[in-house]
């Protein structure tokens, strides 16, 4: 892997063309399908600012453990009933500076995500109401990162996934105004694709490839509070966390711990 300059290839930069292609046209379905869904019920939009501590190996581009902050930005639709809630996320984030020791890298995460909770239980904690969803899910994952050393391109590598996970959700309402939030997501399932730099090419087998609980772990989880400003006006406050880790090929692991602050708005 050493110091040798690698230009990105062509066949890279097709396939990058062709997953943003494809990333258009399901979360404009998704769009489409929770707008019709959202008829008569009881909708909110929140807009999130969070920041965010990273440890990254990926061992297309070095054995080595890479660690950065960064600032993300997270839009979220929710659609509240009597008997579900379905929410509709996308996650932008840019590690400007991932770095060990003296080696630097750039890092784009994005990630939109459908989730379907069901309500599955209503009961007390603590003397007060406890609301609880399980439900399907599925997310599309983007991860492209461009390996500096002395401000020239050394490498690059890719992943994408396309998960289908299971969600659990719990609402505890303490009073009128606050209410405690908490979620965890596993993806038992995905296609993922891989694409390395082009000195790595020729030793990767297939660049894509369907992963299970074998060669894959992908957990989320979110704590928080909640907070009713007016009957229209609401923040939210608090941690999320996810670890990814990929078997199939070389190793590619991502830890990452955030703190968010959100505004949203009932119609």
């Amino acid at each position: 892997m050493g110091g040798k300059l690698v230009a990105k290839p062509l066949y890279i930069k097709e396939n990058l063309v062709m997953i943003k292609k494809n990333i258009f046209q399901i979360v404009l379905s998704l769009l489409l399908f929770t707008t019709i869904s959202a008829q008569q019920n009881k909708s909110q939009i929140g807009l999130s600012i969070a920041l965010n501590k990273a440890q990254i190996i990926d061992e297309y581009i070095s054995k080595n453990e890479y660690s950065g902050s960064s600032i993300s930005y997270v839009g979220i639709w929710e659609n509240h009933t009597d008997t579900h809630i379905s929410e509709l996320i996308f996650d932008f984030n840019k590690i400007n500076d991932l770095r060990s020791n003296n080696s630097k890298a750039i890092v784009y995460d994005f990630t939109t995500a459908y989730k379907y909770f069901y309500s599955v239980k209503e009961t007390t904690l603590f003397d007060k109401p406890l609301h609880l969803f399980l439900g399907p899910g599925a997310s599309i994952y983007f991860h492209y990162r461009d390996q500096k050393v002395a401000n020239s391109s050394k490498a690059l590598s890719v992943a994408s996934l396309i998960t289908v996970d299971i969600a659990v959700k719990a609402e505890l309402i303490l009073t009128e105004k606050f209410e405690v939030l908490s979620s965890i997501s596993l993806s038992p399932f995905s296609f993922a694709g891989r694409t390395p730099s082009a000195k790595d090419s020729e030793n990767l087998p297939t660049p894509v490839g369907f992963l299970h609980p074998f060669n894959l772990l992908n957990v989320k989880s979110s704590f928080g509070v909640k907070y009713k400003v007016t009957n229209n006006i609401f923040l939210r406050a608090g941690h999320s966390f996810r670890y990814l880790q990929i078997f199939k090929w070389d190793k590619f692991r991502l830890l990452q711990d955030s703190f968010y602050l959100q505004f949203g708005v009932n119609f």
